[in-house]
């Protein structure tokens, strides 16, 4: 029998340095299952459906602050500018929010290539040099 260090109904996180197809970083699983001939783990997202086999070496026990503490712990107004990221670990905004932010701004298409063509003349006359 192998380590099997994380008992069914343990919250857990993938680890920082593991790439699991399926899984993401900022989410907490409950373990679901564990078989212990390859101390493997089968865990349950957020909306309690089980995910793929992964190794115990890829799992951490999952921290005490997480979005359950923040929601207890924040004012209504910090909660909400969470809200507009993806997972609290990155803090990588919701592609809606990218989204309504990019449509609103006046004339993103005209800086864009603005400043792509800015960046092109500074590069050409740095090689000419």
């Amino acid at each position: 029998m192998l380590n099997h260090p994380y008992p069914i109904g343990m919250k857990v996180r993938l680890r920082k340095e593991h790439m699991e197809s399926g899984y993401d970083h900022s989410t907490t699983y409950t373990v679901g299952q564990v078989d212990c001939s390859d101390s493997t783990y089968r865990v349950r997202g957020p909306d309690g459906a089980l995910k793929s086999w992964v190794s115990f070496t890829a799992l951490q026990p999952a921290t005490a602050i997480g979005w359950d503490f923040l929601k207890d712990a924040l004012p209504g107004e910090a909660l909400d500018l969470l809200a507009a990221f993806k997972g609290l670990d990155s803090l990588e905004l919701d592609d809606q929010v990218v989204h309504h932010i990019l449509s609103n701004l006046p004339d993103l298409q005209e800086r864009i290539l603005s400043a792509v063509h800015h960046l092109e003349a500074e590069t050409a006359v740095k090689k000419a040099a």
